[in-house]
This record gives C-alpha cells, sequence and structure tokens, in this order.
C-alpha cells in the first residue's frame, strides 16, 4: 500500500518529481483521447463524454503526490487541447494564437478545478480519503459535483467567446460537460486511491460463491443489453450495492468502474445523444454515490463493532481485576476489624468516638431547635418587647456555646483519628 505523506515527501526529488509530471502528461492526455471516443463525435474539439477519465487521474494525481503535479495536470490537459483544437477547429477562421490563447485557458479552468477538489479533500478528509462516511460526503459533492463547475464553465465559456458553440447549445453542452467531469471523478479517483492507500477490509476467498455470483449476473445483464436489445442498465446498480455491502470500499470502486465501462459501452451502442445521454450520465452518478455511501456506512459499522468487542473483553479484563482487588481489600478490613475489637484500647476509643459523635448529634438538634423557634417568633410578631429581646439573646448565646461545643467535639474525635491513624 502507498503512503500519502511519504509520496508527497519524495516529490521533493526533482528526478522522481520529473518523472511523475512526464508520466502524468502522458496519462492525462490518453485519457483525454479516450474520453473524447466516449461522447459526442461531432462538435467542439473539448468533446463532450459520459464520463471524463481525465479528471479523475488528475485529482488522484494531486491527492497521491501533492500540488507539485500541478504542472503534469495542466500540460497533460493543454497537449490535448492544443492539438484538438488543432485538427477539429470549431471555427475555421482561428489563427494559431487563438488556438493557443484558447487552450490555455481551457487547461488553466481544469487545473484550477483540480486544484480546489485536491485542497478540499487533503484539508477536510482523512488521511486514507474514503474511510469515513464524512469523507465520502466530502468528495462526493463540494470535492466533485460544486468544483466541477469550474472547469465547465471556464471551458464552454472559452469555446464560446471563440464562436465554437451556438447559444442554443450552450446549456446542454455546459450540463453534459459538467456531469462528464463529474462522472469522471466519481470513477477514475476512488478506484485509484482507495486500492493504493487502503488495505482490504474483506477476504476475496470468504465469499467465492458471492463473487461467482455477481459475475455471472453481469455477463448476463451485459448480454441482455447489448446483444438482444434490452434496456437494461440500471439492473447493474444491484450489483454494485451488493459489492458495497459485502467487499466495502474495495468492491464499490471496482463495481462502479465496471458498471460505468457497461454503460458507457451501452450508450456507444445505441448512439445516445442529448438528454438521453444527460439521463445516462445522471444514473451513472447516483449510482455512484450510492454504492460509495453504502460501502462507507457499512464499513465504518464493521469497526466500530470491532472497537466495541475490544473495549468490552478491556473492560471485563478491568472488572476482573478490580473484583479481585475489591476482595483482597474486604478480606484485610475484616482481619483488622477482628483485631481492633479485641484490642480494649481500641474499644475504648470506639466508646468515646460514639459518645462523642452522640453529643454533637444532640446539640445540633437542640440549637437548631432553639433557631426554629426564634424564626418562628420573628415571624408571629413585629414588635419585640424587651424582655423577649434579652430571651432571645440568650438563646442565641445558649446556640452560639453549644456550636462551640461541637467544635471542641470535632477536635477531639480528629486527634482520636490521628491516633487511629499513626
Amino acid at each position: 500500500m502507498l503512503n500519502k505523506d511519504h509520496c508527497t515527501e519524495k516529490m521533493t526529488n526533482w528526478h522522481f518529481n520529473l518523472g511523475v509530471n512526464l508520466g502524468l502528461v502522458l496519462c492525462i492526455f490518453l485519457c483525454a483521447v479516450l474520453g473524447r471516443s466516449l461522447g459526442i463525435r461531432e462538435g467542439p474539439a473539448l468533446a463532450i463524454s459520459v464520463v471524463w477519465p481525465a479528471t479523475g487521474i488528475s485529482l488522484a494525481a494531486l491527492i497521491l503526490f501533492g500540488y507539485r503535479t500541478a504542472s503534469g495536470v495542466f500540460l497533460g490537459n493543454f497537449a490535448y487541447n492544443l492539438l484538438f483544437l488543432i485538427l477539429y477547429p470549431p471555427v475555421e477562421i482561428l489563427t494559431p494564437v487563438q488556438k493557443i490563447l484558447s487552450a490555455i485557458f481551457i487547461s488553466f479552468g481544469s487545473l484550477v478545478q483540480a486544484l480546489i477538489s485536491a485542497h478540499i479533500i487533503r484539508t477536510y478528509s482523512t488521511p486514507l480519503v474514503f474511510r469515513t462516511v464524512r469523507d465520502v460526503f466530502i468528495f462526493l459533492f463540494p470535492a466533485s459535483l460544486l468544483s466541477c463547475l469550474i472547469g465547465s464553465t471556464i471551458g464552454v465559456a472559452t469555446l464560446a467567446i471563440i464562436g465554437g458553440l451556438h447559444k442554443s447549445l450552450l446549456l446542454p453542452v455546459w450540463l453534459t460537460f459538467w456531469l462528464g467531469d463529474t462522472v469522471g471523478i466519481y470513477v477514475i479517483t476512488p478506484l485509484i486511491l482507495i486500492w493504493t492507500l487502503q488495505q482490504r477490509e474483506v477476504k476475496l476467498s470468504d465469499h467465492i460463491p458471492s463473487i461467482v455470483c455477481m459475475i455471472f449476473l453481469f455477463v448476463t445483464f451485459s448480454l441482455a443489453t447489448y446483444f438482444l436489445g434490452f434496456s437494461l442498465p440500471h439492473l447493474f446498480l444491484l450489483i454494485s450495492i451488493w459489492a458495497a455491502f459485502l467487499f466495502r470500499m474495495h468492491g464499490a470502486s471496482f463495481a462502479i468502474f465496471l458498471m460505468t465501462v457497461s454503460s458507457v459501452a451501452f450508450a456507444a451502442s445505441r448512439g445516445l445523444g442529448g438528454t438521453s445521454l444527460i439521463s445516462l450520465i445522471t444514473f451513472i452518478g447516483v449510482t455512484i454515490a450510492a454504492s460509495l455511501i453504502i460501502a462507507s456506512v457499512t464499513s465504518e459499522r464493521a469497526r466500530a463493532l470491532k472497537l466495541l468487542d475490544s473495549r468490552n473483553l478491556f473492560l471485563e479484563k478491568e472488572v476482573d481485576v478490580k473484583v479481585e482487588i475489591i476482595e483482597l481489600i474486604r478480606s484485610e478490613a475484616s482481619r483488622k476489624r477482628v483485631s481492633f475489637i479485641q484490642d480494649p484500647e481500641s474499644r475504648s476509643l470506639t466508646l468515646q468516638i460514639r459518645d462523642s459523635l452522640s453529643q454533637i448529634e444532640r446539640i445540633t438538634k437542640s440549637s437548631q431547635k432553639a433557631l426554629d423557634e426564634i424564626q418562628k417568633l420573628l415571624k408571629e410578631q413585629n414588635n419585640i418587647s424587651y424582655e423577649r429581646k434579652r430571651l432571645l439573646v440568650e438563646n442565641l448565646h445558649q446556640i452560639r456555646q453549644g456550636l462551640s461545643d461541637t467544635n471542641d467535639l470535632q477536635n477531639i474525635i480528629a486527634e482520636i483519628f490521628e491516633r487511629l491513624i499513626t
């Protein structure tokens, strides 16, 4: 398993940095060419695709190797955009300078989009990225769905400015562009990050019958869809959810990849476009989101149960130890109590303590009774005669004397305890 921090630190080596960026340029270029073949064949050079794998590759590289791969992300997108603006210009009158500037703006939008997505994930997610439900929601919405608005908006705006898009096509092309980028991140980024950063939580050998059944269903649905003419891509949702529940994040990411490949093949075989293509992209995105959420919930639940079992075992051992300690204390206390009672001096001290406590209780009760009578008298009469006042003062003196006696008795008891301890 790769370590994200270790990969980021290795990028400080310029040989490693250069190799990663050059490989990233080639990988993004080839993925962009592949993405063009998966979408609309006619139209602008920046083709609209069911899934655009280059966005997923860019984001995965920035998360794994850090922001030093930004140059590779930009150059890979720039190489594709410039080449296809030259080979398939949307407007014949574009000059070379206009083509270069257009490629720069479109590639810059893709870079900014990838950088913002990577920053969100690296800042707010756990180190393993797809470890918790919170990680999945951060990835699905702010880091993918919202961030992809940047690249699609800049790309479509650039094509509109150079005259490569008619006004009537702006909204559908922008929507398809945005959803294609989003699904590209949904499909490719989890597949790379989960299989490189995380260890498998479930052994495949323990679920051979389930794997065989999944493969059978996948092949059956594929044959029924592509050769028999049935429109059954939605049935792949069952396989994705099953794999997510059974094999957690690894199963979800791999099933998502297979489902997307199958859906893209279905779109190509049917020649989908327009609203049908947008509907298919939306279905793929919803299926991916559901699969990742189910996988994260299942994984988190399994870890919580495992942690709970370990805590229960720890508490049971703690209870056993404390029970043994209590038994030892009880036996020692019983032994000392017997020796204390048998000692004549200890018995006399015990009687002295008991008498002192009884005297304290008696004085306290009498003082409290006197106070209650005084408060009652003050409430009943507003004008108190001189005799009454003198009686009240005497009672208060008695209470104070009683309390001082109580303090004396408490000091005696403290001395007795001190003698017992020493």
